[in-house]
């Protein structure tokens, strides 16, 4: 996990309530501060002993400049008006895997959310787009060498685990195709 002194520009966030801003407003100052942006609030999520969790927001931003994780927190934690302890935050590979995560796309088991719900200052279409993209799940050192034995192709395994994960996973499978096949 990355620490507070990461610096990027891909922020995945989880914004405990109670929340003193209101939403437009935090919107707001999510644009002003020039991050794409797209975030929800989960107020149905379930616990494993079936009660319904504290209602919290989700939100992935993507900054025109890296900064420090620490540095975003304290920033968002200013935008919802929350105190930052209320704040988590993490790096990410890939927006559109995010974005469908707020409506919780890819995970069945948990409730679905609809995509109307979702507030950004993209546009309608592109956050359409960005949740019909195809998109690859996180993969482990064996899922790699698996596609890597089946292909010499980097063309087909980009295509097979998504480009985002092409580009993340490109030295590793550099490598495991010379292990594997000597190229």
């Amino acid at each position: 996990m990355a620490s507070l002194d990461t610096q990027t520009k891909y922020v995945r966030a989880v914004v405990n309530f109670p929340i003193s801003s209101s939403l437009p407003f935090a919107c707001d100052n999510l644009a002003r501060r020039g991050y794409r942006y797209a975030l929800i609030v989960h107020d149905q999520d379930i616990r494993d002993d079936g009660t319904l969790k504290t209602p919290h927001i989700h939100v992935v931003i993507e900054a025109q400049k890296r900064a420090r994780l620490g540095t975003t927190l304290i920033r968002l934690a200013d935008d919802f008006g929350v105190n930052e302890n209320q704040v988590s935050v993490q790096s990410y590979d890939d927006f559109a895997f995010e974005v469908q995560y707020l409506i919780h796309k890819n995970n069945p088991e948990k409730f679905q959310y609809d995509e109307r719900l979702i507030k950004s200052n993209l546009s309608e279409d592109d956050i359409k787009s960005l949740l019909d993209q195809e998109v690859a799940p996180k993969l482990t050192i064996q899922d790699l060498y698996a596609i890597c034995s089946s292909t010499k192709s980097r063309y087909l395994i980009a295509c097979k685990i998504g480009l985002g994960n092409y580009g993340l996973y490109r030295n590793t499978i550099n490598d495991l195709l010379k292990e594997i096949h000597g190229c």
